[in-house]
C-alpha cells in the first residue's frame, strides 16, 4: 500500500512497471508525487469521503482512469461522490467502509451513482439499522439499473439486537429482512457473502427470506454466511440450514447455500 515514499524509487516504479495501490493520500503525496507516477500503474484507491473532493481537484483528469478497486471510508453525504462516474470510469469492485452503524436507504443513494463497471461491491459497517421506518421499500428508489454487481460481501462488526424487538414494522428478522431487500436491487448477483464478527447465527437462518431472495435474483448461485464468534446454543441449526438447503433447491437446483460458524 502506497500513501508517501521517497521520488528516488519512482525509476524503479517505472522500470519494473509495478502496480500502485493509493490508500488515503495526504495533500502532500498528491501535489509532489502522484502526477509524477504513469496513471496506468494506479490500480486501487482508498480515501476518506471527506477527503474526496479536495483530492481530485488535485489530480489531474486522468490519474484514476484506469483503477479496478475503490474504497471509500465513512461515505455519509452524497455531495461527497457526486464525480465518481468522471474520476472513475471503469472500476470493477467498490467497497465502502462504516466505523459505526448503517442507513440501506442512504446506500441506496449511494448505489444510483455506482458505474455501470462494477461487478463486485463490499460493505463493512459496525451495525445496521431498521429500514422499517420507511413506507416505501429500499429498492423503489433505485433508478440505476445498468450495473453488473456479480458479487455481494457485507460484514457487520456485530448485530444490532435491539432492532429484534424495536423494529418499527415488527419483523422479528428484521436485518436480514433489510438485508435481503437491499440484494434484491442487484439483478445480476451471482454470490451472497454476509460476514459477522459477533451475533447468533439463527438471526440469519429464515426460509422465506432467502427463498424469497432466490426468486427475485434468477442468477443467484451461492449464499455465505459466517459468523465468526457465534452466540447461539446451537442445538437446531443443523435442521434450520437443511430447511434452507432444501426449499432452496426446490426453487433451483444449482443454488448452494452454505454456513460457517466459529
Amino acid at each position: 500500500m502506497i500513501n508517501t515514499f521517497s521520488i528516488a524509487i519512482l525509476p524503479l516504479l517505472w522500470k519494473y512497471n509495478i502496480q500502485l495501490p493509493i490508500v488515503q493520500p495526504s495533500d502532500e503525496f498528491m501535489k509532489k508525487i502522484i502526477k509524477k507516477i504513469n496513471h496506468e500503474q494506479i490500480i486501487s484507491l482508498r480515501i476518506k469521503a471527506d477527503h474526496f473532493k479536495r483530492t481530485m481537484e488535485l489530480a489531474n483528469s486522468d490519474t484514476f482512469t484506469n483503477i479496478k478497486s475503490l474504497t471509500f471510508d465513512n461515505l455519509q453525504k452524497l455531495m461527497q461522490i457526486y464525480g465518481i462516474r468522471k474520476y472513475f470510469p471503469r472500476p470493477t469492485s467498490l467497497s465502502l467502509h462504516y466505523t459505526g452503524e448503517i442507513d440501506f436507504h442512504k446506500v441506496c443513494k449511494i448505489f444510483n451513482l455506482i458505474p455501470d463497471s462494477v461487478q463486485r461491491l463490499k460493505i463493512h459497517c459496525g451495525s445496521i439499522n431498521c429500514s422499517h421506518d420507511y413506507l416505501k421499500l429500499l429498492f423503489t428508489g433505485i433508478d440505476n439499473f445498468n450495473t453488473i454487481i456479480k458479487y455481494f460481501t457485507l460484514h457487520v462488526g456485530h448485530t444490532s439486537w435491539s432492532l429484534v424487538n424495536h423494529c418499527v414494522q415488527g419483523h422479528k428478522k428484521c436485518i436480514l429482512r433489510t438485508i435481503t431487500d437491499f440484494i434484491r436491487i442487484m439483478f445480476n448477483i451471482q454470490h451472497v457473502c454476509v460476514i459477522v464478527n459477533k451475533g447468533n447465527v439463527e438471526t440469519w437462518l429464515d426460509v422465506n427470506e432467502w427463498t424469497g431472495l432466490v426468486d427475485k435474483c434468477r442468477q443467484l448461485e451461492k449464499i455465505t454466511l459466517k459468523v465468526i464468534r457465534n452466540v447461539s446454543n446451537g442445538t437446531q441449526l443443523i435442521e434450520k440450514i437443511q430447511e434452507i438447503e432444501d426449499s432452496l433447491h426446490n426453487k433451483r437446483d444449482s443454488i448452494k447455500f452454505q454456513v460457517k460458524v466459529k
